[in-house]
């Protein structure tokens, strides 16, 4: 039995401890470079830029993706004369989730996206003029590994406002819990 024991540490249990020790090590090591490149390549297709307060690079919390958590991400609205007070979207936390085998390959998939308590404002201003239109025109030679292939968006408790100046029209809802595949 004791032969056993020894065996099993020796062959199973050591290695899984070193391996899941080295991912930890690793991440910790690279999560400021993948973090700062998932928000600076998201910010090259937008007009307006995204601002950050803190962002993370979790494992294993989103086992067995790979995740980047944006907190306390704040998007101003497009219009051209938009204060910094006029929100297009908010959100405590947005996740977006990755393969780790891609990212490790230089690809860039996007898998799901989850957003937790937020605001997405969509607004028309008088002369019906949009709020959102904040891509940038993309050349057709443009080539990236950067990819929004989304299989699943998981939404919690996102207050959505729909304000159309133009046509008279205002909703306002919560959506408590949705997801979209």
């Amino acid at each position: 039995m004791k032969s056993f024991l020894r065996l099993l540490l020796k062959w199973v249990i050591i290695p899984i401890v070193s391996i899941c020790l080295l991912i930890t090590l690793s991440l910790y090591y690279f999560k400021d470079r993948l973090c700062g490149l998932a928000l600076s390549e998201v910010n090259t297709y937008l007009k307006v830029p995204i601002q950050v307060s803190e962002m993370d690079l979790a494992f294993w919390g989103s086992f067995p993706n790979l995740s980047v958590d944006f907190e306390g991400l704040y998007m101003q609205e497009s219009f051209q004369n938009a204060k910094k007070t006029d929100t297009l979207f908010y959100t405590d936390r947005l996740r977006l989730s990755f393969n780790p085998l891609d990212v490790y390959h230089g690809k860039y998939h996007v898998k799901k996206m989850s957003v937790n308590p937020g605001k997405l404002v969509i607004r028309y201003d008088a002369g019906g003029k949009e709020n959102f239109d904040i891509f940038k025109p993309s050349p057709s030679d443009t080539k990236t590994d950067f990819n929004l292939t989304l299989k699943e968006v998981k939404i919690d408790g996102l207050r959505f406002i729909y304000d159309n100046v133009s046509s008279k029209q205002y909703l306002s809802s919560t959506l408590a819990s949705t997801r979209i595949k």
